[in-house]
């Protein structure tokens, strides 16, 4: 009986490790997110601060805003930019460019910018401007790699991380709770649990074995002292619908059907996105003179959409990876 027991604390060992593993991962993605929204923003107001000095020569000189050569250095940057973060573009009639990140948010007047800035000082990460004003929720989901990224970081990745801590909530609880209904090998009521996590530091991250011994486990029913009675009722607690009205096999399997789901969905939009970024990129250049005003909004536009779906294809591609492990 006790070498039974021990491999009992053997499995939750290995169960926990697995959780923890997979918490980890999701961990490691979050950093990942971070290092690659801090880069984004720093590359958006250098092509912003770009983009004013061409605004600078037009207002310099309106005989500039028909130079052929900052017509295309102009276009350009727009282009890099509207690859990152969605934006509407004014043109005066100086000849300049504004620019508004999310359609609200002043990035570029004339020849003056307004730096974006990412704060990652909660768990969310959040977008200032200039003044350090939260101008998150005009980002977030509008298109580019910034609002990708910050749909990634503070509305997907969280939602597996849920689900994820769900079941892991569900198997401990489980567990502890039909070990409390037996009896040790001395047939003793049970002093400790078997899982302990902080689900405020998160179930999956924390989940552990207590210090229980193999003598402690209570394998046996109270009306049948050193039989397996109450072990037997833990075994099958696996074909129970114990999270959500599913097994635990099959809500391992749901949140892993989810992550396929969004990729699925992610690869068709990313396909869609592409042809029109193909077709509006050979209109443009079809186009005759210098001013491609026209073309370069359509362009724009396609390929905001077209950035945020393929970033999300990725980071969805490691999740997947890092759920399904834990069917394995």
């Amino acid at each position: 009986m006790l070498f039974r027991s021990q491999n009992v604390i053997d499995a939750a060992g290995q169960l926990s490790q697995a959780f923890n593993q997979n918490a980890i991962g999701l961990t490691r993605v979050f950093d990942n997110v971070d290092g690659q929204t801090r880069d984004t923003v720093t590359a958006i107001n250098n092509l912003a601060a770009q983009i004013a000095q061409v605004n600078a020569h037009f207002r310099a000189n309106v005989q500039n805003s028909s130079n052929a050569g900052l017509d295309a250095l102009l276009h350009s940057s727009l282009e890099q930019l509207s690859t990152l973060v969605n934006y509407s573009v004014v043109k005066a009639s100086d000849g300049s460019f504004t620019l508004y990140a999310g359609g609200e948010t002043p990035l570029v007047v004339g020849d003056h910018t307004y730096p974006l800035t990412a704060d990652f000082s909660t768990p969310k990460t959040i977008i200032r401007d200039a003044l350090g004003n939260d101008v998150t929720s005009q980002l977030q989901g509008s298109g580019g790699t910034l609002g990708a990224m910050l749909t990634e970081k503070n509305v997907a990745i969280p939602g597996y991380k849920s689900s994820l801590d769900n079941v892991a909530q569900a198997v401990a609880d489980s567990v502890n709770a039909a070990l409390s209904q037996g009896v040790d090998r001395n047939g003793n009521a049970p002093q400790k649990n078997l899982f302990t996590y902080n689900s405020t530091l998160g179930t999956a991250f924390t989940l552990s074995v207590t210090d229980i011994t193999p003598d402690e486990i209570a394998a046996a029913l109270p009306t049948a002292p050193g039989g397996n009675g109450n072990a037997i009722a833990i075994a099958q607690l696996a074909s129970s619908p114990t999270v959500g009205g599913f097994t635990f096999t099959q809500a391992y399997g749901n949140l892993g059907g989810l992550v396929g789901r969004d990729i699925a969905q992610a690869k068709r939009d990313q396909t869609t996105q592409q042809d029109l970024v193909s077709q509006a990129q050979s209109q443009r250049a079809a186009a005759t003179g210098v001013s491609l005003d026209k073309e370069a909004a359509k362009l724009l536009q396609f390929q905001q959409a077209y950035q945020a779906v393929g970033k999300m294809v990725g980071v969805l591609n490691t999740l997947t990876d890092t759920v399904l492990n834990l069917l394995q």
